[in-house]
């Protein structure tokens, strides 16, 4: 797959019944680049075109047991980084600046890979190259 776009279609027409009730809508530039701005970062073009798309899930709709973890709001990122609870918020052991996005999933804002996170004893270890490619095979 070579776009965001292909890989949502992909995973919504694969997803369980009520999937599709728990995107929230796109956020527009202006959300976007502000949200880039309070955090000093700058997301990856991908994980950009996919909160374009989507800003998340809502958790309030989320269907418990999906295979794919919840996908955070730029709101639910920020306050991850904020709130310090998030462990690999800035700088990782991998030299990465490692983005959450979901329950245990963080992309590198540097690389936009895609990687596992294991907690506070465990290194995170590579999933995708791409967040396209996690989407896709979600």
């Amino acid at each position: 797959l070579r776009t965001v776009e292909q890989a949502w279609e992909r995973l919504c027409l694969y997803a369980p019944a009520g999937f599709l009730w728990t995107l929230n809508s796109g956020a527009n530039e202006e959300k976007i680049a502000s949200f880039e701005d309070r955090m000093g970062l700058v997301l990856p073009m991908q994980l950009r075109a996919s909160y374009q798309l989507h800003d998340g899930q809502n958790p309030a709709h989320y269907v418990e047991g999906y295979q794919m973890p919840r996908i955070l709001s730029l709101a639910e990122v920020e306050q991850h980084f904020s709130s310090r609870t998030y462990i690999y918020s800035r700088k990782s052991d991998l030299g990465l600046t490692l983005i959450p996005v979901a329950e245990g999933i963080a992309v590198a804002e540097e690389t936009g890979s895609v990687y596992k996170l294991l907690g506070y004893a465990g290194e995170p270890f590579l999933l995708h190259h791409t967040w396209a490619r996690y989407l896709a095979i979600s």
